[in-house]
């Protein structure tokens, strides 16, 4: 009896072994599967919310600069995935008291003022810059339309008469106004374009990342004008460069390249060296944006048609 005994215990012990084995692989895809699925859904539900998130940015037009064409920010980087929201059927102790509502807007009332208060003082900054502009075109039509009086000189003996070059020529009133046209032109309020719905009011999140490409624009167009007559092209030319930018945490360059070549060997080493000579002054990234790395597309338009013109559009 006992040897029969054993041979069932062994038999069973092989049966029970057996099925172990077979569970868990079976047990293990399948949860593979589960995770899969899973992540599918978040990357379809993050596309969407993106989509609806975009409708949310106010559209805003930027003032015009020395630098030429303004920054153009479309939305944040396509690498970021928002986390996907968990929603579940609200409990009685999920249900917030009218107490606790009431203390939570009275911590909001004071964010608020302050973000109502530093757009009321970018309103004035911008204001007192277009001012300032409109003021100088003043003078300058003053100046240069003012009748002056021919100084008396003593009596000479006559001479052939000189000519005055064209470039001596004092400006006319038509030339000043479409010059400061010319600058005005596509001039907005704010500092840096913005693509989304119009007369929208733009949203925290949206200042926050204008404050910061603001400074980089800055950045740029302080290492153009250094390096300007470093320009390698002496024949007019027309033409785009595409640049990617991703900066650290602390404002240090982590890749730079061209991704579309303007097609200009030379153009392409020059513009690669304003973002390299342009990046030794780049500010931190803040820390209200948890992008890390921050990474930025530049699209550089080159005009030398008329007159030296270098544009930075931001995607």
């Amino acid at each position: 009896m006992s040897a029969n005994q054993l041979r069932r215990g062994i038999f069973v012990a092989l049966i029970v072994s057996l099925l172990l084995h077979f569970i868990i692989p079976i047990s293990f895809l399948y949860i593979e599967s589960n995770k899969t699925d899973s992540n599918k859904n978040h990357d379809n539900l993050s596309l969407e919310q993106k989509k609806e998130d975009a409708l949310k940015w106010a559209a805003r037009k930027a003032h015009a600069n020395q630098f030429g064409a303004p920054v153009i920010f479309k939305d944040e980087p396509e690498e970021t995935i928002q986390e996907q929201i968990n929603q579940t059927e609200p409990t009685d102790q999920d249900i917030p008291k009218t107490e606790q509502l009431t203390q939570a807007t009275k911590q909001e009332e004071p964010k608020q003022s302050q973000e109502l208060s530093l757009l009321e003082k970018q309103e004035e900054r911008q204001k007192i810059a277009v001012q300032q502009v409109k003021n100088i075109a003043n003078k300058l039509t003053t100046h240069y339309m003012s009748p002056k009086q021919p100084k008396q000189r003593p009596a000479q003996p006559k001479k052939r008469p000189h000519l005055p070059s064209p470039q001596q020529k004092p400006l006319t009133l038509a030339q000043l106004t479409k010059g400061f046209l010319e600058h005005i032109k596509d001039e907005g309020k704010d500092r840096i374009t913005m693509i989304g719905q119009k007369g929208g009011t733009p949203t925290a999140e949206q200042l926050k990342h204008e404050r910061y490409i603001e400074k980089l624009s800055w950045c740029l167009q302080n290492s153009f004008k250094i390096n300007r007559d470093k320009f390698p092209v002496t024949e007019p030319v027309k033409t785009t460069v595409r640049v990617f930018l991703a900066l650290n945490q602390n404002g240090t360059v982590k890749e730079l390249g061209i991704v579309e070549s303007s097609g200009n060997r030379l153009l392409d080493q020059f513009t690669h060296y304003i973002f390299r000579d342009a990046s030794s002054s780049f500010p931190p990234v803040p820390q209200y944006l948890p992008h890390n790395p921050y990474k930025i597309i530049y699209i550089i338009e080159i005009n030398t048609m008329h007159d030296m013109r270098i544009g930075l559009h931001l995607l």
